[in-house]
């Protein structure tokens, strides 16, 4: 079996490693090595924790960032969770769970809802392309009012849950209430490319 053994070494200011990686290159396999690059830091150095989501080639790189609230949730906890690109907790320290429900049960609870995004979708066709993209029949809806369902895709499948608020005839607000908001996004932007209005 054709094996490619490379030897690299770390400068000596870093201290002395030198490490070995083996790639198994037989074709039937179907490899294509490429050159692999290492970065090697000090060992003070600090990075903030993140993680990065591009949700199309066309979309940026989005980094897990802080909203509003994370600071005062850091001083409770640091058992935090990437949610739609935000940092959010996903248990509080020396709690446990049956308290933590007991709390929301009895007393008051505060939910960070940065991660949470809406649409706001107007125009002459915006009842036309809610009325297609949502499980709900939006045509029911007055200014003022609104109604939870699902964004389906073609073939009826859900992408994602939530809440459409009508203002009017040609202004209603669609949801975009998981992780994925920028597939929820991308859907709808599709659709409306489809009906000729966006």
């Amino acid at each position: 079996m054709p094996v490619a053994t490379r030897e690299i070494e770390i400068p000596a200011a870093l201290g002395t490693v030198v490490a070995e990686y083996r790639i198994e290159i037989d074709s039937a396999n179907g490899w294509q090595p490429t050159p692999i690059h290492i970065r090697v830091y000090a060992a003070d150095q600090s990075f903030e924790r993140a993680m990065g989501r591009r949700v199309a080639a066309d979309l940026p790189l989005r980094l897990t960032q802080d909203s509003a609230f994370t600071p005062s949730i850091r001083q409770l906890t640091d058992h935090l969770s990437d949610y739609g690109s935000f940092w959010v907790p996903s248990s509080f320290a020396h709690q446990g769970d049956q308290a933590e429900y007991w709390a929301i049960r009895q007393r008051a609870a505060l939910m960070d809802l940065s991660a949470l995004r809406k649409f706001e979708v107007t125009g002459i066709d915006a009842l036309a392309l809610l009325q297609y993209a949502f499980s709900r029949n939006v045509e029911k809806l007055a200014a003022g009012q609104s109604a939870y369902g699902c964004l389906l895709n073609p073939h009826g499948g859900i992408v994602d849950d939530g809440i459409v608020f009508c203002f009017g005839l040609m202004h209603y607000r669609a949801p975009a209430t998981r992780a994925n908001w920028a597939t929820s996004y991308l859907l709808i932007r599709a659709m409306a490319l489809s009906f000729g209005t966006y």
